[in-house]
């Protein structure tokens, strides 16, 4: 009976850990993302004509349609 509670807590234990490796994966996709967005800001910051900044209006767009997806 020991053995199967040792073997039950080495199983929730790895199942919490691969459980919290996806977690630091999604972060860090997310992270990345929030990267972009900056950078794509810092951009929209400088004077564009009408034509690029429908551009990035739509890109801006995309990579918040992304970011909510992943959430």
């Amino acid at each position: 009976m020991s053995e199967l509670k040792t073997l039950s807590a080495a199983f929730d234990k790895a199942t919490n850990i691969e459980e919290a490796e996806r977690e630091l994966q999604k972060y860090r996709s997310l992270r990345g993302k929030d990267k972009e967005l900056i950078m794509l800001r810092k951009l929209m910051g400088r004077t564009l004509d009408l034509e690029r900044r429908l551009e990035w209006k739509a890109l801006c767009a995309k990579h918040t349609s992304a970011i909510l997806a992943m959430s």
